[in-house]
């Protein structure tokens, strides 16, 4: 599960704690990349990976087998359905233009790739509602849990071209860079990531250090410039007591949300920053 800190100006030498904790990083991302690229029925001869290490939410990541509903997209978004389910191959359904329609390739067909983030999302939560999802190694980070003063994406793009779409990892995965911003008082809730992110603390106030906690890691203190990994399907829950800005990068499928807020008094940030929207709305017609 993580945790190698390093500058944003220059990478230090490893200590060996750091070198351990690098160590059960590849750990967890080798039994993300098994389940992933299982679900690709692609063979990578990594048969022999315990995936437990992803926790209790790991059996979320087969959306062929968790409930899908699209009740709300075919309300609000008329036709979306069909007209997703209508692109035949997967090569075609991954163009990024599909991707700003909302379509993506789940589960094995074309299909709205918000429905498949909602499944996603409450299997997560309902994994996590009897392991303490207001606490991360036992202990509530302090401060109230609240959205972000000021989020934006600069970047959200695929990371291979069209004809790649049927690698596995490669082909179905896209580059997201944003920054967000909490006021003092305010913290990130706990939450969770599909899939392993870096997040660069950009913060440069006089509350020089933020505390970074993950479950079953020692917290890691850090002032502005550091940067920190976090480990897919893993309870975080860093905060600043003056606020903070980080820089955040993932590598993500987009069946699958960025992040999962799993704090239950909480739950209303991840509706109120990511609006899954459509550029064809309105335009089509069943």
């Amino acid at each position: 599960m993580l945790f190698a800190s390093f500058s944003l100006l220059a990478l230090g030498g490893k200590n060996n704690d750091q070198a351990l904790l690098h160590d059960r990083l590849i750990h967890v991302n080798d039994a993300l990349l098994s389940a992933f690229a299982q679900l690709t029925q692609t063979d990578t001869g990594t048969d022999e990976v315990d995936r437990t290490v992803l926790g209790v939410a790991e059996h979320c990541m087969d959306l062929n087998n968790i409930p899908v509903s699209f009740d709300n997209v075919e309300k609000n978004h008329p036709c979306l359905k069909d007209y997703c389910n209508a692109i035949e191959t997967e090569d075609e359904c991954m163009l990024d233009e599909n991707y700003q329609h909302g379509c993506s390739w789940c589960a094995g067909q074309c299909s709205p790739y918000f429905s498949y983030q909602a499944a996603f999302t409450e299997c997560v939560r309902e994994a996590y509602k009897d392991q303490d999802p207001d606490k991360v190694n036992d202990e509530t980070p302090p401060m109230r849990p609240w959205e972000a003063a000021f989020d934006t994406t600069f970047f959200n793009h695929p990371i291979g071209k069209p004809a790649q779409s049927g690698l596995p990892y490669i082909g179905k995965m896209r580059w997201a860079f944003n920054t967000a911003s909490r006021n003092a008082g305010d913290r990130v809730p706990i939450h969770v990531h599909p899939f392993a992110g870096m997040s660069c603390i950009t913060t440069h106030n006089e509350f020089t250090e933020t505390i970074v906690t993950a479950e079953g890691e020692p917290d890691l203190i850090l002032p502005s410039g550091k940067c920190y990994t976090m480990p897919p399907l893993t309870k975080l829950g860093p905060y600043n007591y003056g606020g903070y800005t980080v820089l955040d990068t993932f590598v993500w499928n987009a069946c699958y949300p960025i992040w999962v807020i799993i704090e239950p008094e909480a739950y209303w940030v991840q509706e109120a920053q990511f609006i899954f929207t459509s550029d064809l709305d309105g335009e089509l017609e069943c």
